[in-house]
């Protein structure tokens, strides 16, 4: 029979672990603080398709060499960053959380802290790089080329190819720097 100190030692770190879990039980990752570059990431990972209106061909025809037709449809194909990363990383992190909970003697927080960093830089390396090893996501259109090289007319590069190369997902790096974490508190079910 276990003696009461063993009983009391094993009752204390049980309570101790579920305290930690209900003041962590998930890491967020994504676009966390800006709602307006969130939108944008909307739509580059689910895409978007609308017509043309009569107003916006007449935009396209003093800019573009070939503007679109009025109710022709514009799409931009879905480039899933965030569900690309989840597919190629997910066992990756479930491994960094393994290992944090050792390094830390089980602190659920910290260790849900390790795997948000983690998480964090391979989303951006996957924004940075057009896709996962495994899911190349499509080049940039024509039109968007042509509409690019316009803005960036006159303008310094920085050699990365933001503006003007054919690689989606990065023009100013202002998505790529919102990347971020936040642990989500609530309980095991919260």
């Amino acid at each position: 029979m276990p003696s009461s100190s063993l009983v009391a030692a094993c009752q204390r770190l049980e309570g101790k672990a579920r305290q930690q879990m209900q003041s962590a039980t998930r890491v967020k990752v994504g676009i966390i603080d800006d709602p307006q570059i969130a939108e944008y990431a909307t739509y580059q990972e689910y895409g978007w398709v609308q017509r043309v209106t009569p107003k916006q061909h007449g935009w396209f025809s003093h800019r573009v060499s070939d503007p679109p037709s009025i109710g022709a449809a514009l799409v931009m194909p879905a480039r899933p960053f965030l569900r690309a990363s989840v597919n190629a990383y997910a066992q990756k992190w479930a491994n960094v959380f393994a290992r944090a909970m050792q390094m830390t003697d089980g602190n659920a927080a910290a260790s849900l802290q390790m795997v948000g960093q983690e998480a964090v830089t391979d989303v951006k390396q996957t924004i940075a790089n057009g896709g996962t090893p495994s899911d190349r996501f499509a080049p940039r259109a024509p039109l968007t080329m042509e509409l690019n090289s316009l803005e960036a007319a006159g303008h310094k590069t920085d050699g990365t190819g933001g503006v003007s190369g054919p690689k989606p997902l990065f023009k100013s790096g202002a998505m790529l720097n919102a990347v971020g974490y936040a642990l989500e508190s609530g309980g095991v079910n919260g």
